[in-house]
């Protein structure tokens, strides 16, 4: 389905569903074979379609599948705050990966505006990094996007 605008809507709600759509909706395979072509960024956000979607997506086995077609955008890594140094307000990044990879910096703050303009990492769930930037200023982000 399309809307007004001509953009591809995924999960539209109508009681007029066509025979392709109900196929590629029934079918995990075709439906697994579509979404391990979208980039990652864009399947996580098609988790939010339904239930049999998230419980795909989620999927340990499609997970592998979907990172064996896109190699290249993955990265590993860590992010250190450290705390014993000289320099203990800018946040580290050490690849996993060798000396060739590069992870986010702490650039990915640059211009919030917010606080003393120093920031530490109080904590991480699932990707997202917990920041602190000032005295009070607490921020989320998620350095993969």
């Amino acid at each position: 389905m399309t809307n007004s605008k001509g953009t591809l809507v995924i999960g539209y709600n109508s009681s007029e569903h066509t025979p392709a759509t109900e196929l590629i909706g029934s079918n995990v395979d075709i439906l697994t074979e579509i979404l391990t072509c979208v980039p990652a960024k864009f399947v996580i956000r098609f988790k939010c379609v339904s239930k049999d979607w998230f419980s795909l997506i989620s999927n340990s086995p499609f997970s592998r599948n979907h990172s064996n077609r896109y190699p290249s955008a993955l990265f590993s890594g860590l992010f250190i705050n450290p705390v014993t140094s000289f320099d203990d307000e800018k946040v580290k990044s050490v690849s996993l990966h060798g000396q060739h990879q590069s992870l986010p910096t702490s650039s990915l703050l640059d211009g919030v505006g917010f606080g003393s303009g120093t920031f530490r990492i109080e904590d991480s769930c699932k990707g997202l990094l917990l920041c602190l930037n000032g005295p009070t200023c607490f921020i989320v982000c998620n350095p993969t996007t």
